[in-house]
C-alpha cells in the first residue's frame, strides 16, 4: 500500500512540475501557436489569390484565422507591463506584393463577415474614411 501511495505522490509531482514549466513556458507556445495560424491565412489569401477559392468562402475562412492568430497574440502578450502596440499583419504569401488590392479587398471583407449590419456599415465608414486620408496623403507634394 505505501508504494502505491509513493507513486501516486510522484506522479503528483510529476504532473505539478509539467503544469508549472507549460505556464512559464507559454509565452513561445502562444508565439508558435499564432505563427501556425498566421500562416494558415497566407495560404487561405495564397488559395483566393490563385483562384482556388472563392471570395465569399475565403473570407468566412481568413476571418476565423486571424481570430486566432489575435486570441493567441493576445494570450502571449498578456502581462507584458501593460504597453500594447499595433503590428502589422503581413498576409501576402510568397510571390505576392502587400499592395495587392486583392489582399485588401479580402482583409476588409474578413473584419466584415461576422459584424451586425450596423456594425458592418460603421467599418464600411471607417474604410472609406481611412482610404479618403490615404489618397489625399498621395496628392500632397
Amino acid at each position: 500500500m505505501a508504494r502505491r501511495h509513493v507513486t501516486f505522490v510522484v506522479a503528483l509531482l510529476a504532473l505539478l512540475l509539467l503544469l508549472v514549466g507549460g505556464w512559464l513556458g507559454r509565452r513561445p507556445i502562444f508565439g508558435y501557436l499564432e505563427q501556425r495560424n498566421l500562416a494558415a491565412a497566407r495560404r487561405i489569401v495564397g488559395e483566393y489569390l490563385a483562384d482556388q477559392l472563392p471570395f465569399d468562402t475565403a473570407a468566412v475562412r481568413l476571418s476565423k484565422s486571424l481570430d486566432h492568430v489575435g486570441w493567441y497574440y493576445s494570450l502571449r502578450a498578456k502581462n507584458t507591463g501593460g504597453g500594447g502596440s499595433l503590428t502589422a499583419i503581413q498576409l501576402a504569401p510568397p510571390g505576392y506584393s502587400e499592395e495587392d488590392p486583392r489582399i485588401t479587398r479580402l482583409f476588409r471583407e474578413s473584419m466584415l463577415v461576422r459584424l451586425s449590419p450596423d456594425g458592418r456599415a460603421r467599418m464600411e465608414q471607417s474604410f472609406r474614411e481611412l482610404d479618403s486620408t490615404e489618397a489625399a496623403s498621395r496628392k500632397r507634394p
